[in-house]
């Protein structure tokens, strides 16, 4: 998959995808324009050559709100009513808001009949208590309401009973908050759970099964496979189907296909809201869905080059129903409240957007969700998302990294909002900041990787800025910031308390006071006064102005750290020094000898968290090459046996081997005839040498394979 941008003036003009000529996949074109303000006004999208109509879009000029989608516009006459209609005023939805700025009711007409309704009411915490549909121009002239949901909470905010005329809802949860029992239609069904708060048992099966690295693997009869970013890449039921899954480098899932060459693809052509799908495409029959969606991104209408449907959304985004252009009842959904669809009188109409906007699969059903896998069934995700707890902890249950929104799938916005700042209350009335500031929106239309941890506690930023753009960061500030309304004088207390500093984390390798940098490829040793003055005078002496080779790897949970020293001579004198440190490393000595190179001595120093080698009288850069190599080693024997263990699990492993190799793999733990190469150059990415994500295993030219016949060369890459 290749990506090419072209911009102007620093927005994006054009963006190109393109395949490989294999993949089966189509290429795909956006174009855009822009308003005289910078915003987006028209999207061109081209499919496998193939025009498709140009969708406008409209923002108010000053305060940058949606007011138009295509031939629909966007009214908003009230602060507290929004009306959204179409240019031939057949069809409208009016979403009326309450006192706090919350969804209170939302209506949609079709060719002048009442078609659906949504009524919300709130309890005093701001969560929903009452929630009325009524759905189809029948429901609607009887003034009956289809289904009437009363939902009860636990001090917790966990949903403990929804309960309406036909479905009854109750959640029983432990001291953890896990959910361990439902009841449905009076009948009970337990979870169990592992020590790591993880379902591992629903109803009286073993349900789920997980990997190393907490992933479920295995789930029912449906077993499935990752990659390195943790993402999904194969999902398998024995006789039944067989799905891969493709993504790109922001982590957005583009295409899957089957066993039975059936494909699809999924476009995001809107830069403003790049991780929402605006069309699904089909290669093998070049057929295209469009999707639209409202202010609030909750879809609005399904376009084929035929015909429109019009969709109804909960307070979630999750579609209810979907009508024709004559208000004509076509496919109706219900769920479970965690979204596993119970209900759904048209499963030939495939709606791809479901529970919470997600994306459904149809196979495994399971939803694609903010870039993760959701289970609907058990009401948990499938992986775990240690990145998002590593950024901040505002409340204790954040650390339950496999619970689906706090146990609470009802309300949509859970975090507080205290109303202590002006941006705060401007947002109630309509009014973002970042929606009116040019530099704001059209910064966030351009696509800048960034890195997934961002706390300041685990990532300090030591990065270089430009007293130019301090500058330009301060007149920005000072813009943005509404002058004529005095601050207060009252200190404003933060709104959230962030627990991230407290959670337990590992010492320093040398304990506290001693800061050890990289200058100039060198050692230099920066201490504290006063903290470990013996610890600090032993580290000082032994590593300063050594060489810290930049390297850095993690073996049997040790953080490993490199030290060269060009003087032989030195080691008798570091290792009197070292035994001053007395029990806080075991300090050993070792002879490395290379072929052709000659003898070395180092030390190594162990302790339970990390180990640190020197090495004395060698070449640094050749000190480099050999850990490389070293680790290179290590990543390959690892993937052999990652790829040992996907084959005895029952999986076909990353590659097509045949059931001879399947034999050998699992009794030898390789294959003859293979060997394993950097998919990248360890040389150029020295953080993958001892990654066996990073590792392909291709065909040995210099050995002659064993019963290889005529068979041409294969590659398998390491994705697990």
């Amino acid at each position: 998959m290749r990506i090419e941008y072209k911009y102007h003036a620093g927005i994006i003009k054009d963006e190109k995808i393109k395949f490989g000529s294999k993949s089966g996949l189509d290429n795909a074109r956006y174009r855009y324009q822009y308003d005289g303000n910078a915003r987006i006004s028209g999207i061109e999208v081209d499919i496998n050559g193939k025009q498709l109509p140009q969708l406008r879009l409209k923002y108010n000029q000053n305060l940058g709100i949606l007011e138009g989608v295509g031939d629909l516009r966007i009214y908003r006459n009230l602060f507290n009513r929004s009306v959204m209609q179409d240019s031939s005023k057949q069809f409208f939805t009016v979403t009326d808001y309450d006192e706090h700025g919350r969804v209170k009711a939302v209506l949609m007409n079709i060719r002048s009949l009442d078609v659906f309704r949504m009524e919300l009411e709130y309890d005093n915490r701001n969560r929903i208590k009452m929630r009325k549909l009524s759905i189809g121009k029948d429901a609607m002239e009887k003034k009956e309401w289809t289904k009437m949901e009363k939902i009860t909470y636990n001090a917790d905010g966990h949903v403990l009973e929804v309960a309406d005329t036909e479905n009854n809802w109750q959640y029983a949860y432990d001291e953890n908050g896990n959910v361990i029992g439902v009841t449905e239609h009076n009948e009970k069904i337990a979870l169990g759970y592992d020590s790591g708060d993880r379902v591992v048992q629903y109803g009286d099966v073993e349900f789920n099964s997980y990997d190393g690295r907490g992933f479920v693997v295995i789930r029912g009869e449906h077993k499935y496979r990752y990659n390195s970013r943790g993402q999904l890449i194969h999902a398998s039921e024995h006789k039944k189907f067989q799905i891969w899954y493709f993504y790109d480098d922001r982590g957005r899932l583009v295409a899957w296909n089957d066993d039975r060459e059936n494909i699809t693809q999924f476009f995001y052509a809107n830069p403003k809201t790049p991780d929402l799908i605006t069309h699904i495409h089909f290669p093998k029959s070049s057929k295209t869905f469009r999707f639209l969606y409202d202010s609030r991104n909750f879809l609005m209408t399904v376009e084929t080059s035929e015909q429109r449907f019009y969709v109804a959304t909960d307070q979630n985004g999750s579609p209810l129903a979907l009508f024709d252009t004559n208000g004509n009842l076509i496919k109706e959904m219900r769920r479970t409240p965690f979204g596993k669809i119970i209900k759904d009188t048209n499963p030939d109409f495939y709606l791809p957007i479901d529970f919470h906007g997600g994306l459904l699969d149809p196979n495994t059903k399971l939803v694609y969700l903010n870039k993760r896998l959701y289970d609907p069934t058990v009401g948990q995700w499938m992986t775990p998302a240690w990145e998002q707890m590593a950024n901040e902890l505002t409340t204790p249950t954040d650390i339950f990294i496999y619970r689906f929104r706090n146990n609470d799938p009802i309300n949509f916005k859970q975090n507080v909002e205290y109303m202590t700042d002006l941006s705060s209350w401007l947002k109630l009335y309509g009014y973002d900041i970042s929606a009116m500031l040019g530099s704001e929106y059209m910064k966030q239309m351009v696509y800048q990787p960034s890195a997934i941890v961002t706390s300041p506690q685990l990532t300090p930023d030591f990065g270089v800025m430009s007293g130019l753009q301090c500058i330009v960061n301060r007149v920005h500030e000072k813009f943005s910031d509404l002058g004529f309304v005095p601050k207060p004088l009252l200190k404003l207390e933060p709104k959230t308390r962030n627990l991230l500093p407290r959670v337990a984390h590992r010492r320093a390798v040398f304990g506290e006071g001693i800061l050890v940098s990289r200058v100039g490829g060198r050692a230099l040793v920066s201490v504290v006064d006063g903290v470990n003055s013996v610890v600090q005078d032993v580290v000082t002496s032994v590593f300063n102005n050594s060489y810290f080779l930049p390297l850095h790897f993690s073996v049997h949970d040790q953080d490993v750290f490199y030290f060269v020293k060009d003087n032989a001579l030195k080691i008798r004198d570091d290792m009197e020094e070292l035994r001053r440190l007395g029990g806080m490393f075991n300090v050993s000595t070792h002879e490395t000898t290379e072929h052709g190179s000659g003898t070395w001595k180092e030390l190594r120093l162990h302790n339970p968290d990390a180990a640190v080698v020197i090495k004395y009288g060698a070449d640094p850069e050749q000190e480099r090459h050999r850990i490389l190599k070293h680790a290179h080693k290590r990543a390959v024997e690892r993937a052999w046996e990652i790829e040992k263990q996907l084959v005895m699990a029952g999986f076909q492993g990353r590659g097509d081997w045949s059931k001879e190799e399947k034999d050998e793999l699992i009794s030898r733990g390789t294959v003859s005839g293979y060997e394993g190469v950097d998919i990248h150059s360890v040389h150029r990415y020295p953080q993958l040498a001892d990654d066996p994500g990073n590792v392909a295993f291709t065909r040995d030219t210099k050995r002659k394979r064993r019963k290889s016949g005529n068979r041409r060369n294969r590659i398998h890459r390491h994705d697990s």
